[in-house]
């Protein structure tokens, strides 16, 4: 009879036993769970943070050729204009030359 009791009181100790391994167990995985959740959220976070520096950086070396191509169109545009006048000049110089050849023509005649 005592050996039986002894028996079951040491069955009854190793289910609990068992049962507080199986609960550090459940712990240890919830535990795991969260710091990996909480490690993936930070690796997340870096990315998105990095993601918008680069989307920044783009936007700003974009805007920055935009205008540089900008500056080349207007120098580009006044060099044509000055070209052009340059050769408008030169036409009309040409131009008075023939009036004043033909009005001399004219009054030699």
């Amino acid at each position: 009879m005592f050996l039986t009791t002894l028996t079951t009181l040491a069955a009854q100790d190793a289910d609990k036993t068992t049962y507080i391994y199986i609960a550090i167990a459940f712990l240890a995985l919830v535990v795991g769970y969260f710091i990996r959740k909480l490690v993936v959220d930070r690796k997340l976070d870096s990315a998105r943070s990095q993601a918008v520096s680069i989307i920044e950086a783009a936007k700003k070396e974009a805007s920055t050729e935009k205008k540089q191509k900008q500056l080349e169109t207007k120098d580009e545009i006044l060099r044509l204009r000055s070209e052009l006048e340059k050769d408008s000049r030169e036409q009309r110089k040409q131009l008075r030359k023939l009036e004043n050849r033909i009005q001399q023509r004219e009054e030699n005649l």
